[in-house]
């Protein structure tokens, strides 16, 4: 198996095998990737068996810590596979993977977020067992929210309450792609009713907020994939939320 590093030549190889990909996301395009370019060092890497692309790895590496994480920028990093990848090209993947970081890179620590499966177009958990079989460490494990829109879980008789409360307020919920008013939510109302350490706390600027102008220019690139949904009372936004997921720590 041959472990190439990601170059701008790679750009269009890339976003195509995303998109056909067992488990990939439009997050994890480079256009999408590249506004953190100023923030964190880009070590992504394409595995080709052949010259066949059989899976990617968005990543970027702190060479200060020896550490590289997938990946700092994104919600999710994680291996994206091929549909014809097997069990065991995944294993050999992670094996060669590991001795090529601590060769070549000198990194002492893997820091991996596995793509939720919710988003897996077909089932794909091949990295979660490599993990397993590399002894590596469960680091920290956060909530995620997710509703099935083909069954949806109906409203409990206190949620109807509250939503005719919202109603008689004058508040509507609505997706939108204004994402000047969505970080103003998040920059200007961090804390309010939360514990000082509480995971939803934003009160250091969110980690997207840089790259807002590249975001904004990205989202034609999505169709519409890319809006939030807030709450608006007398046309102006009110609340918003966000969603953290899972990571795991490997040590080579």
């Amino acid at each position: 198996m041959q472990i190439v590093r990601y170059t701008k030549e790679y750009k269009d190889a890339w976003d195509t095998f995303v998109d056909k990909s067992k488990n990939g996301t439009f997050l994890l395009k480079r256009n999408f990737m590249e506004y953190h370019s100023d923030r964190f060092r880009d070590c992504s890497f394409l595995f080709f068996e052949g010259n066949k692309l059989l899976a990617l790895l968005p990543a970027n590496i702190n060479e200060d810590t020896y550490t590289l994480y997938s990946h700092q920028g994104l919600t999710y990093g994680g291996l994206l596979l091929s549909r014809e990848i097997m069990a065991c090209q995944v294993l050999q993947l992670f094996d060669e993977l590991l001795a090529y970081l601590h060769e070549n890179l000198q990194v002492e620590k893997l820091i991996y977020k596995p793509i939720p499966h919710i988003y897996h177009n077909y089932p794909s958990e091949e990295d979660l067992y490599a993990l397993f079989r590399h002894k590596a460490v469960l680091q920290q494990r956060l909530l995620s929210s997710v509703i099935d829109k083909k069954d949806v879980i109906p409203f409990s008789r206190i949620r109807k309450r509250h939503i005719r409360k919202a109603q008689e307020a004058g508040m509507t919920v609505c997706g939108s792609t204004d994402f000047t008013a969505f970080w103003k939510i998040l920059q200007t109302q961090p804390s309010r009713g939360r514990p000082p350490h509480s995971p939803c706390q934003h009160s250091p600027p969110p980690v997207h907020h840089k790259g807002y102008p590249a975001r904004k220019a990205f989202l034609p690139a999505v169709s519409g994939r890319s809006s939030h949904s807030s709450a608006y009372r007398a046309g102006r936004p009110s609340c918003t939320r966000l969603r953290p997921r899972r990571f795991w720590r490997l040590r080579s």
